[in-house]
């Protein structure tokens, strides 16, 4: 968390809302991560159909809305809506499930190449 707080500070997100973006394939742990962060507790999740928000705020005092976007194959032609006007993209991988390390480098490929991406931390 504190490499992510260190980006937003520098690029000047302190006094306002930064808006962070989490895309990763379905079961990577994207809503498990998100309401750990939110609630410091492990929570049970469902897999996500559309997408799932919650503002956070940091101890050092960052605000910022975290948007969990359903990696599913089916919703990941929705991912560049999500990709417009953000600040920072969070890419969730499981890294115990070799068989879609390919597919993961893929759709984390096709995410970097919208035009909203460029300059964004990752």
């Amino acid at each position: 968390g504190s490499i992510l707080m260190g980006k937003l500070i520098s690029k000047g997100w302190r006094k306002r809302d930064a808006r962070v973006i989490m895309l990763g394939l379905d079961f990577a742990g994207k809503s498990t991560l998100l309401y750990k962060l939110k609630s410091g507790q492990a929570v049970e999740t469902c897999p996500t159909v559309g997408f799932n928000v919650e503002s956070l705020r940091t101890p050092c005092g960052i605000s910022f809305t975290l948007w969990d976007v359903g990696g599913q194959d089916s919703l990941r032609a929705s991912w560049p809506n999500y990709l417009e006007d953000i600040n920072t993209l969070i890419f969730v991988l499981d890294s115990t499930d070799t068989a879609r390390l390919a597919e993961a480098m893929a759709a984390l490929e096709e995410a970097l190449r919208h035009p909203g991406m460029a300059g964004i931390p990752v």
